[in-house]
Order: structure tokens, then sequence, then C-alpha cells
């Protein structure tokens, strides 16, 4: 069963891409000469989308892609401590395989994309504000665990219904964005 963005989700989403929150990726920003370790979700319904777009930033690098992915239900929002999405203990799991991926295949670039709508979102009550700040939360916690990673990137892959489209999304904008929302509701 295929989820579909809500009229709140298309606001936010249109705000955070008027805003430049949300980006269009520039690939000259993401190096991927050597490879990277991709953790996104599962859904058999974006996996293709998410898979056709990641193969064509890694042929700017190099002759093919060198993925070293790993899919579970909720991806990237499943990565932080408290995360209500990883009810079986799999940000552990997830960050431990994260660890071996970058001690055996030498990668030191991490690819965080999560989508929306998410159905795992939306099993945990988590709205796309919720999922975007998992994920941040989980390049943050992947960051201090893992300090061997140099880069993690973050990617919010959007089903619209009539497209698919991803965008780069940073902690320093989202941030940003976020203060000024409460700036903005004290002022009212």
């Amino acid at each position: 069963m295929a989820l579909t963005l809500t009229d709140g989700d298309r606001q936010l989403i249109e705000a955070l891409k008027e805003a430049n929150v949300l980006q269009n990726i520039d690939p000259t920003k993401i190096e991927l000469s050597d490879g990277a370790i991709v953790v996104t979700c599962s859904d058999c319904d974006q996996a293709p989308d998410i898979n056709r777009h990641l193969h064509d930033l890694a042929v700017r690098y190099r002759d093919g892609e060198r993925f070293h992915t790993f899919r579970l239900n909720g991806g990237p929002i499943l990565i932080p401590d408290g995360s209500p999405a990883s009810r079986y203990g799999e940000d552990k799991v997830l960050v431990e395989h994260i660890r071996d991926g970058v001690s055996m295949k030498g990668l030191k670039r991490v690819i965080l994309e999560a989508h929306a709508p998410c159905g795992m979102a939306k099993a945990v009550d988590q709205d796309l504000t919720q999922v975007i700040d998992l994920m941040l939360n989980g390049k943050t916690k992947l960051k201090e665990q893992i300090p061997e990673i140099e880069t993690v990137f973050c990617m919010l892959h959007i089903d619209f219904g009539n497209k698919k489209r991803s965008y780069n999304i940073t902690r320093h904008d989202w941030t940003n964005w976020k203060e000024a929302q409460k700036i903005n509701l004290t002022l009212q």
C-alpha cells in the first residue's frame, strides 16, 4: 500500500524548499570516488528510484557504484538513541554494521537517505519534522561513535505522487530554519 503526503507535509516541503533548507543535490559536493555506506529504508515503492538516483551520483566518480548498503524499515531514522522506530535494537545493529563497513571496506563516507511519506514513521507516529530530526541525530551519533567517518551526507527522498525527488539537507540549515520558526511564532 503506497502512502501519500499529507497537505501539511506538502506545505512544509514547499516552505523548506523556499528557505533553501531542502536543496537540490549538487553532485560536486558528494565525493564518491571510493564509494560510500548507504543507509536507507527498505520501502519497495521507493527503492528503485532511490537506487537509480544513487547510481547516477556514483557514476560521476567511477565506472560503477560502490555502495555498501543497509536497508531496514525506517532506515536512518532507526539510528539515534531513543528513536521510537528502533524497537528491536536496530540502532545498535546498524551502528555496528556501519562500523564494520568502514573497517572492512575502507569506506569513509556515509549517505543517510530518509524518505517521505514513510510507513515506519507513520507506524510510530513521527511526522516529517521528526523524521528529519531523527535522521540528523543519526548523523551526529555516527560521527561521534565512528570517528573514521569523514562525511555523513543526509538526503530526503520525497514521493510527490506524480514525481519523486531527492534533496540534500544539512543540520545547520535545518536548525536555523527551526529557530526562525520559533521566533516567528513568538512574534505573532
